[in-house]
């Protein structure tokens, strides 16, 4: 086996065991560990101690020389390198158009897979490799046009450059596609943040992919689904780690589980619509500033703006409309973060019973034991229905009004209704 295969393994996977190394290049573990011992001096043993059942696990410890080394065992054989800036391109596709889909395939299938896998390392693992098949798609799609490190996360991709040649019946929106995906499932598995920026121009991608046939429709939803689980775990904004203390974030995170849980049912039930769903929720995140939680808290009712007469533009939590008898005066204005979070204009009065239900469903949420979204969605459910019987004096049709909203969110929460 060659040097070069396994270094190459070595540096796309950063940090591995002998077992995922050899799984990588399809080398003999005897050979693979072979040239580790070799070239073990650009290697250091990983932060985390190898338990009894567990193989030990190596990373990279200077990526830099590393790439210089596989650039001089590929350059010793005449080959094209793959590790540095300054070693020749391939002068032609080294994959057929059919061996080039194959490995798109192959990717996409591996990056729904990670959805089923428990374990964070192998899901960081699944990434890298779909990593390595998209660049050898658009090294091959692309010969001396594009550089493999070009599309390597966490840098997004080139602008304003076709990735493929149009005869290669590959789109940018694709390729894009997937790197994104690729890029969301390594740093959900690391435990690491992605920019909303990212995230919105992805999805803008995912929604340009799904306009053409490119993608069969099964494959789509599934990649879309991944999308949006994803893009829900990355979002979320973070919780109190002890029960035993308040959670400032508690009704932040509330808007996100509902808005979350009313995007994803649509995603799995609207097709190609569903892509479009994506884009204006990463987009109404951004504007609430809900991914910027703690830091900036976002309350279930706010004042934006006083208007002439009395009146109000405010911002509030969308399913406390149905709790409002029907002689107020109130009109929506703007879909905040489409599911959970409104802008209207209301009147002195409307604006006054918002607040004050705001501020019971807050309390009860900031003082709970229970983090989890389903736990937030049915303690707010408990809730509504409470207010809703005290408010039932002033219009018989709250109560009505707010069971079938109950009955929703409940069912977001998984409860069976």
């Amino acid at each position: 086996m060659k040097p070069s295969a396994v270094l190459t393994a070595a540096a796309a996977l950063h940090e591995f065991s002998l077992g995922q190394v050899s799984a990588y290049c399809n080398g003999d573990r005897r050979e693979v560990q072979e040239v580790l011992d070799s070239f073990g001096r650009f290697f250091d043993d990983a932060d985390r101690p190898a338990g009894a059942d567990e193989e030990r696990r190596w990373r990279v410890a200077d990526m830099a020389a590393l790439r210089a080394e596989i650039a001089h065992d590929l350059a010793a054989d005449g080959q094209a390198a793959v590790g540095g800036r300054d070693i020749r391109q391939p002068s032609q596709p080294v994959l057929s158009g059919r061996s080039l889909r194959s490995r798109l395939l192959l990717a996409e299938e591996t990056l729904v897979d990670c959805g089923s896998q428990p374990s964070a390392a192998h899901r960081r693992v699944m990434a890298r490799t779909v990593m390595n098949y998209l660049q050898q798609v658009v090294v091959a799609a692309r010969p001396g046009g594009l550089d493999w490190w070009e599309i390597e996360p966490p840098g997004p991709l080139p602008a304003g450059r076709d990735l493929t040649r149009n005869d290669w019946g590959v789109s940018r929106s694709r390729i894009a596609t997937d790197v994104a995906l690729a890029r969301m499932t390594a740093c959900e598995a690391a435990g690491e943040t992605v920019a909303i920026d990212y995230l919105i121009a992805a999805a803008v991608e995912t929604r340009q992919l799904s306009t053409s046939n490119e993608v069969d429709r099964r494959r789509l939803t599934r990649l879309l689904e991944r999308f949006s689980t994803l893009a829900r775990e990355l979002t979320t904004p973070p919780g109190s780690e002890s029960r035993a203390t308040v959670c400032p974030a508690a009704p932040a995170r509330l808007l996100s589980a509902v808005a979350w849980g009313r995007a994803c049912n649509r995603v799995a039930s609207d097709g190609p619509a569903a892509a479009q769903v994506l884009v204006d929720l990463l987009k109404g995140i951004a504007r609430s500033r809900l991914g910027a939680v703690p830091r900036y808290p976002v309350p279930l009712y706010e004042v934006l703006g006083r208007l002439p007469r009395g009146q109000q533009r405010v911002a509030v939590y969308t399913d406390l409309l149905d709790l409002l008898p029907r002689h107020f005066e109130i009109a929506l204005a703007d879909h905040i973060v489409p599911g959970a979070l409104v802008e209207a204009v209301a009147d002195a009065a409307a604006s006054d019973h918002l607040r004050a239900y705001a501020a019971v469903i807050e309390t009860d949420l900031v003082r709970s034991p229970f983090r989890s979204d389903a736990a937030l969605i049915g303690q707010v459910a408990h809730v509504l229905q409470n207010l809703a019987v005290q408010g039932a004096g002033s219009d018989g049709g709250v109560v009505e009004r707010t069971d079938r909203t109950r009955v929703e969110l409940l069912s977001l929460a998984g409860v069976p209704v």
